[in-house]
């Protein structure tokens, strides 16, 4: 069910009076939204999803959250699925592509509130038809990345929603789409920022409560949360415009929200722990509303270090802190702190450095599994492939490049599943399987091995467990995640060369942070280390097919290794081969790229150039 505030968009387009009013005002390029801003809400409540448990939370925060934006001058188009009626993708995806098309937008709020779920390390909210159509569900990050693109200066997407793999229903071959269009044909050279609020950490359910035992629904608790943060705000939050007004800024919800869903969820139950999360791209003075009380109305509220509401906060808030500073990780990552998260964090990232230190030293260009054992390594312009040795935890192989700089292979496990990967001469690619795929993919010199507590083996097992907690990404202030980027940039070389897992990682970061320019900066170093191999995940990140493909540089593979790679491939409108396209519904949860059984099969029965080659995709 779609109920539009709107008026009509005909009389828009007419120029009749409005509440956007007329065309001839413009969204203004990277200005913060004020009290005369246009505005407008797409408001999305789902009770029931077919195969998992109904919600009695989800519609009444909707309406909860309408009713509200409505009074903040926003124009608010909701879709709720009372009555049966079904809410669609194309609903959605159409009323946003209408208010892209206005070009007159300063600020648009999209608001979920319903089942979510995790694939990998992508994120999905779904639909209606989730349970029985793959493609009825809203991708999250695409939709963040196409919304850089829609000329709107600032986007926010706020989730009441699950960010768990679901378990009571088969959502592995789900693809979601992104909501915003892909051609965008207005405003754009605009500066788009894109806040995000989420109601829990990855991996994590958001919570609802019982309202009262006389009352046949729930309270979500991130909903009311969010909501009470302009109602009764902290002191400290409230900040005065020039008109007069006191508003919320966007940048000043983080810590209000942790507090407030930590403290409801525990009232309710001590076993209760759920921590929202925010990634805040704005800067001061954007807000969505007004406060509904003065500063001296209000009090200080209780401050706090966000490393201490959540390992995942502390993993964040370590990765930050090594990106800026750039000296001893180990000390970093290791130093006595009074946040036992931020302990346990460094705990954590310790030892996944030690659970996946290389075991074997290549003496030659190869690849290593270690908790699988290889079935194949098959690719072009390699003129061989052979076990050199194994044991009880790994199998390795050496593989023969012949006189190139590098190489595409589809490596096959011993039971059916695998994976596409870069070779690069003179260096071995290591990959930790598990029963889910990869956990962890990591490129190492040839006749060297890193120790568990060297610090580039640190520095990668930091930035792999931040990615796989959604917490690789520089936080802070335009200016604040500019200087802590181009601080991490300087740290992915290894001597003279570029480390490549850490070139990858960063990329993404980059991209995340859009930071076209970083990670074209990345690219460069790599292609230059690597004798003009390019990487097929730095070039995504970078957004440059166009101009890497007008060159003879080779790009390794023809997909990409890091798993959320794939969140950005329709975005950059990246080529990717009709085979990839087929296999990509049968992509594992892992954090780096892994094909079930069923996508291995489709890939090893199409031709050469769908899986090895991607410019002849442009």
């Amino acid at each position: 069910m779609a109920i539009s505030t709107k008026l009509d968009r005909r009389e828009v387009l007419i120029g009749g009076a409005t509440l956007f009013g007329s065309l001839g005002t413009t969204a203004s390029i990277a200005q913060p939204v004020t009290t005369e801003a246009k505005r407008a809400a797409v408001v999305i409540g789902l009770d029931k999803t077919p195969g998992l448990p109904d919600l009695r939370a989800a519609v009444a925060g909707a309406h909860e959250m309408a009713d509200f934006l409505k009074q903040g001058g926003f124009d608010v188009s909701l879709f709720t699925d009372e009555q049966n009626n079904l809410v669609r993708a194309h609903h959605v995806a159409d009323e946003i592509e209408g208010l892209v098309e206005l070009g007159i937008l300063d600020q648009l709020v999209i608001y979920f509130a319903g089942h979510g779920t995790l694939a990998g390390t992508s994120e999905y909210w779904l639909l209606s038809k989730a349970a029985t159509q793959s493609s009825e569900a809203i991708s999250v990050w695409e939709t963040f990345f196409f919304a850089k693109q829609s000329g709107i200066p600032n986007v926010v997407l706020i989730s009441d929603a699950c960010r768990s793999v679901a378990k009571t229903l088969n959502l592995s071959g789900i693809t979601g789409q992104p909501v915003f269009p892909s051609a965008i044909t207005v405003n754009s050279d605009v500066d788009v920022q894109v806040d995000l609020f989420l109601a829990a950490k990855m991996g994590r359910a958001a919570l609802e409560l019982p309202a009262a035992t006389s009352v046949a629904q729930h309270e979500g608790i991130f909903t009311t949360a969010f909501l009470k943060a302009f109602r009764e705000p902290d002191s400290n939050m409230i900040v005065a415009l020039p008109s007069g007004s006191y508003v919320v800024p966007n940048r000043k919800l983080e810590k209000f929200l942790v507090r407030e869903v930590k403290a409801r969820a525990q009232d309710y139950s001590f076993k209760l722990n759920q921590v929202p999360d925010a990634m805040v791209e704005s800067d001061l003075p954007t807000f969505i509303a007004r406060s509904a009380i003065a500063p001296a109305e209000s009090v200080a509220g209780q401050d706090m270090d966000l490393s201490e509401a959540s390992v995942t906060n502390a993993v964040s808030d370590i990765f930050q802190r090594v990106a800026i500073e750039g000296i001893d990780y180990g000390a970093s990552i290791t130093r006595a702190s009074a946040s036992s998260n931020e302990q346990e964090a460094g705990q954590l990232i310790i030892d996944a450095a030690f659970r996946n230190a290389d075991d074997f030293v290549l003496e030659r260009t190869g690849l290593v599994a270690y908790g699988r054992r290889i079935r194949s390594i098959v690719g072009p312009g390699i003129e061989g492939a052979r076990k050199v040795d194994e044991g009880d935890r790994f199998d390795a192989w050496e593989v023969d490049l012949g006189f190139e700089p590098g190489a595409s292979v589809l490596v096959t496990f011993d039971d059916g599943s695998g994976t596409v990967a870069a070779l690069i001469r003179d260096f071995g690619v290591h990959m930790t399987v598990d029963e889910f795929g990869i956990k962890d993919l990591r490129y190492t010199p040839a006749g060297f091995r890193f120790e568990f507590a060297d610090p580039v083996a640190l520095l990668r097992a930091l930035a792999a467990e931040a990615t796989r907690n959604g917490a690789l990404r520089f936080e802070g202030s335009t200016k604040e995640r500019e200087f802590a980027a181009e601080q991490f940039a300087r740290q992915i070389r290894m001597g003279k060369s570029a480390d490549p897992t850490l070139g990858i990682y960063a990329a993404y970061a980059y991209a995340i942070a859009s930071s076209d320019l970083g990670a074209k900066s990345v690219h460069e170093i790599m292609h230059d280390s690597f004798g003009g191999l390019a990487l097929y995940d730095t070039v995504l990140a970078s957004g440059l097919f166009d101009e890497v493909c007008s060159k003879p540089s080779p790009i390794s593979p023809a997909a990409p290794m890091l798993r959320q790679g794939w969140e950005l491939v329709r975005p950059r409108n990246a080529p990717l081969s009709a085979a990839f396209v087929v296999a990509r519904p049968f992509l594992t949860d892992s954090l780096w790229t892994t094909f079930s059984e069923r996508g291995m099969a489709i890939l090893a029965n199409a031709s050469e150039d769908q899986v090895f080659q991607v410019c002849l995709e442009i």
